[in-house]
Parts: structure tokens; sequence; C-alpha cells
């Protein structure tokens, strides 16, 4: 039974139309079934090497590659904090000790009500802003832990009136109310790992 919605599949096979090398539609692909879980299951990773003519295994390994592509579930908002040398100097230490702290669980991890996973980025581009993080795709810069709790607040309201209308509010685009905005400007990495 296809665990591919219609829609997700329609996406893919235009993809595929789209680009003359097959393997150029894999990352888009791997973004669509994405989009549809939140995460890229086995299942749906192993219909989509049918749709596109490529194992189950190589669209696996071609997402681990990227750091926005998930391999795992995760939570509604992935917290990337950037461990770099500039966020590093900056105090990103000690804001990953914080967010350790508020949320509950370590580096790697999720809240046990599937709100936040925590991760950390290697360089994410906010070097001049540092410290920085990222929000699912969307940029957090400037940060301080007055900044992290008032962003953790309007995230977990934002989930929760998202639950409350029905809606998941899934990891495909940082939420535009969590933006604060002077500081947070809007990604161009459109995927990586799990």
């Amino acid at each position: 039974m296809p665990v591919l919605s219609e829609a997700t599949r329609a996406q893919i096979r235009a993809e595929l139309e789209r680009y003359p090398e097959r393997r150029t539609a894999l990352l888009p692909a791997l973004r669509a079934i994405q989009a549809q879980f939140g995460w890229l299951p086995p299942e749906a990773l192993h219909e989509a090497g049918e749709l596109t003519g490529f194992d189950a295994n190589a669209l696996a390994q071609l997402a681990s590659f990227y750091s926005l592509l998930y391999l795992k579930p995760v939570g509604a908002y992935v917290l990337q904090m950037c461990n770099n040398a500039g966020c590093y100097l900056a105090g990103a230490d000690s804001l990953i000790e914080h967010l350790e702290q508020r949320l509950g669980v370590k580096v790697g991890q999720t809240t046990p009500d599937g709100v936040f996973s925590l991760r950390l980025a290697e360089c994410i581009a906010g070097c001049d802003r540092a410290p920085a993080m990222m929000v699912n795709r969307d940029h957090v810069e400037n940060l301080t832990r007055e900044r992290l709790d008032e962003l953790l607040a309007t995230l977990r309201h934002e989930h929760e009136s998202r639950s409350a209308a029905g809606s998941t509010g899934r990891n495909g685009a940082g939420p535009a109310s969590a933006r604060p905005a002077a500081s947070t400007t809007q990604s161009e990495e459109e995927d990586n790992r799990g």
C-alpha cells in the first residue's frame, strides 16, 4: 500500500520531468517527502526509489549529507544551534547548555511532547550576528538567554494554537510569528541530515 500521498507522488513525477538527468530531481523529491511526513520514513524512501529508479539506500545516503533532511522523526521545531568558531566565541556554548536545561533534553534529542528537537550545526552563515541558530529553515541571530526564552515561549504557543486548530506545524519553514524582525533572515539552505 502506498505511503506517499498522491500530491507527493505527483510532485516527484513533476520533478523527474523537469530535469533531463533523473538524479537532479532527487533532492526536490526528498524535500517533497519530508514536507508530507516531517521526516523521511524508510517506507517513503522505498516508494520514492521505485518512482525515481534509485535504490532507497542511495536516497538515504543522499539525505544524510544534508542537515535539514531528517532520517529519524524530529520535533515540530528543529533548533540547530551553530557551534562554529564565531558563534562559540560569542557564547553559543552557554546558550546550548541553557537550551538543554530549558527543554530537558540533550543535543540530538527531541522533547517528550514532540515539539522541539535540539541539534548542533557546524555553520549557518550568521557569524556577523553570532550567536545564531536555525529554527527549522529560518535563521535567528544575536541570541541571548532572554531571547531564547522568548523564542521558546512563542514557538510553544504557536504549536499549541496549531494543535488546537488541527494543524501539526511540521518542520518545513519556521514560523513567522517566531521571527524577531530585526535579526532573523530566511535561510537559503533547503535540506539536511537526520
